[in-house]
């Protein structure tokens, strides 16, 4: 009966120089031999022969070792990055990120983007005003009037997302959601424009119009709604179209001539190297907007004339008149009445740059009529 050897440390070089793993006919067995128990150690006995062999060619031959080590992490590192980036994928929202299937709903703090995106689920506001630090996602449907009166109402199902308007935090959610736009609606708060008209144009123009390839190159259209138009405060949509362009032209031009100043180049390696890292971020911030000094001062309509970018829609739009005419159809319905003379429900968002201050402005009309147009495309 063979058994196993008792020495447990490696041997020398010479001895593994000389040593030969045993070949299966010496551990093979006949076949006639009664002693089973015998044969199976026989068995263990040449399997155990041939791994340590193949140890000891291993530990005489360190770079064996190294590349099986090596070979072990790589797998190990590739594997990881593949589950990460899966897992990450399905935390970009609860469908596939890659896929445009959106209505965005975003602006500044405070401009009305959460509480329309309440009054599109919910059909009101429900306590009041609100404020979100997260996301907001869910498909709704929109009744949408038609021009033609004996035409029943269409009702579209949008799946609408509403991004927080903080300045500390919009940026990641830009990065999530702008990729699945296939309209975005960025709300401005008609009563505090004037006081902030330079940060609203920042934030349209860095964040939205420059930072985001996709929405330059997909051409995706952006409805600007004036929110707030309840009260008197409140800026009309022609105002703010005309101001977001001048303040997006003096940003453009002056960022422009400070990256041209800031290329000094006394030929040095590293001046060199700076002036370089300024040209590309010139591009970024400059041409990344598509736009050509030829073409004169920034417009939205020159925008979308050259297709350096989709359509820009204006609209005036109120949160709180929405919410109004919501509780005075349900009083009426309740009352028996049909409520048409509340319903001002009207369409407002037809091409070019609607910018009208009566009828649609005093609710979201224009908003749901831009999001069901598009969110079938």
């Amino acid at each position: 009966m063979s058994s196993f050897s008792s020495s447990s440390s490696f041997p020398s070089s010479e001895d593994a120089q000389n040593h030969h793993p045993p070949s299966e006919q010496e551990f093979a067995f006949d076949g006639d031999d009664g002693n089973v128990l015998d044969a199976i150690l026989h068995r263990v006995d040449f399997i155990w022969e041939r791994t340590r062999a193949k140890v000891e060619d291993v530990y005489h031959h360190p770079e064996l070792l190294v590349l099986v080590l090596f070979s072990l992490v790589l797998a190990h590192f590739i594997a990881g990055r593949i589950f990460f980036n899966k897992g990450k994928e399905r935390k970009i929202g609860s469908k596939n990120s890659k896929k445009r299937d959106s209505i965005v709903l975003c602006g500044q703090d405070g401009a009305g983007s959460t509480s329309a995106y309440l009054l599109l689920k919910n059909k009101s506001l429900g306590l009041g005003t609100v404020t979100s630090s997260i996301e907001n996602e869910s498909e709704v449907e929109i009744c949408v009037s038609s021009s033609d009166r004996d035409a029943k109402e269409k009702r579209v199902k949008v799946n609408v997302v509403d991004v927080p308007g903080h300045a500390k935090i919009r940026n990641r959610f830009y990065e999530r959601f702008l990729p699945r736009a296939k309209g975005i609606v960025f709300f401005v708060d008609g009563v505090e424009f004037s006081t902030n008209k330079r940060d609203v144009a920042d934030h349209l123009y860095n964040e939205i119009l420059i930072d985001y390839d996709n929405v330059r190159r997909k051409r995706i259209p952006i409805l600007i709604a004036c929110n707030k138009t309840d009260k008197e405060a409140c800026s009309p949509a022609t105002f703010v179209k005309k101001r977001l362009e001048s303040e997006i032209e003096m940003i453009r031009t002056t960022r422009d001539v400070m990256l041209k100043d800031a290329q000094f180049d006394d030929g040095s390696r590293k001046a060199k190297k700076r002036a370089k890292e300024i040209e590309k971020k010139r591009e970024r911030e400059v041409t990344g907007l598509g736009w050509k000094d030829e073409w004169g001062k920034f417009s939205f309509d020159k925008a979308a004339e050259m297709k350096t970018h989709g359509r820009f829609l204006f609209c005036a739009c109120s949160c709180v008149g929405e919410d109004r005419e919501w509780k005075l159809k349900k009083e009426a319905e309740e009352k028996g009445d049909d409520g048409s003379d509340n319903n001002g429900d009207t369409n407002n968002s037809s091409g070019g740059d609607k910018t009208s201050n009566s009828g649609g402005s005093r609710n979201l009309s224009a908003v749901k009529a831009f999001a069901a147009e598009h969110a079938g495309r």
